[in-house]
């Protein structure tokens, strides 16, 4: 019994240590509502779309660039480039952001967001998308 209640003790620090050091991670969330209006603010973000080529190209949000996920390292510069201004990052479901996400941090890139709900959530509130001709 008391061996239970040790796993139990150890399980909980383990699981609050964890939710600590993500809420120190640099990457808000923000909604579908919140991106609409900064979109329409004198600071807009870079709203990133880390999906591959075909996938931007099929649909992606206004004013989004791509930089898939893959290509996020090699494309540091890029990123640099645009340190001081909200970057929004999305993918289709959100892994591949929580991937860009960390190799960015890791680079100390900063004012990173990330779109709650992605383009999967997007496309289901019939949200404007625009394609590559």
């Amino acid at each position: 019994m008391l061996d239970n209640i040790k796993k139990l003790i150890a399980i909980c620090l383990l699981t609050m240590v964890t939710a600590c050091s993500m809420n120190e991670s640099n990457m808000k969330d923000v909604t579908q509502e919140e991106l609409i209006t900064m979109t329409l603010s004198a600071n807009k973000p870079v709203i990133v779309d880390v999906r591959t080529r075909e996938e931007y190209s099929a649909g992606h949000i206004p004013q989004a660039i791509n930089i898939p996920h893959d290509e996020v390292e090699a494309r540091l510069s890029e990123f640099r480039q645009i340190k001081d201004q909200n970057i929004v990052l999305y993918c289709r479901s959100g892994a591949r952001a929580a991937y860009s996400y960390e190799i960015l941090e890791k680079h100390k890139i900063k004012n990173i967001n990330h779109l709650i709900g992605d383009y999967i959530a997007w496309q289901e509130k019939k949200r404007p998308v625009a394609k590559e001709e």
